[in-house]
């Protein structure tokens, strides 16, 4: 599998799987995901979003809210959620809810950070409500932002791996 740019498949009827591999040892992966000092900085998106909010709290039961802005185009973005299950390094499982519920109610995402060497697999398995929303979020751009924002995320691995030197 090459490093980069994300792949995107249809698991079933309702489940979305995002695969993603960084250049970086997966307890680095890990704590870009879990720590908010780090998502928001690079879990941002297209250019010109913010990220204002960025609440974690990391145990199971506990919740995370994050919300963007975007000053030029005047627009604001939210979304939450609960931690399910939390195995880390290895994976954690949550539930999402974006406050204009564009995708449903709620979502359900388990995302594992699987090492090969130096390198660390990201796989997402998003499952929705029906089979209307996964075709629905298909033909959206979400896959390019969340891609824009896992460059970022190669970039902070780097500036990282040379702190943690």
């Amino acid at each position: 599998m090459q490093v980069g740019k994300l792949t995107q498949d249809r698991l079933g009827s309702k489940q979305l799987v995002i695969t993603r591999v960084f250049n970086a040892p997966r307890d680095l992966v890990v704590q870009a995901h879990t720590q908010p000092a780090y998502v928001r900085r690079w879990l941002l998106g297209p250019p010109g979003w913010e990220m204002p909010t960025c609440e974690m709290d990391l145990r199971v039961g506990g919740r995370y809210r994050w919300e963007w802005s975007n000053a030029e185009r005047k627009m604001t973005m939210g979304l939450g959620g609960e931690y399910l299950e939390l195995d880390l390094p290895r994976f954690m499982r949550v539930t999402q809810r974006f406050d204009d519920a564009w995708d449903g109610q709620q979502s359900e995402i388990f995302t594992e950070f699987l090492e090969q060497g130096a390198q660390t697999i990201l796989k997402m398995t998003i499952t929705y409500e029906s089979e209307a929303i996964l075709e629905k979020v298909m033909t959206t751009p979400m896959a390019n932002g969340m891609e824009m924002g896992y460059e970022r995320l190669e970039s902070l691995l780097k500036q990282m791996e040379g702190e943690a030197a």
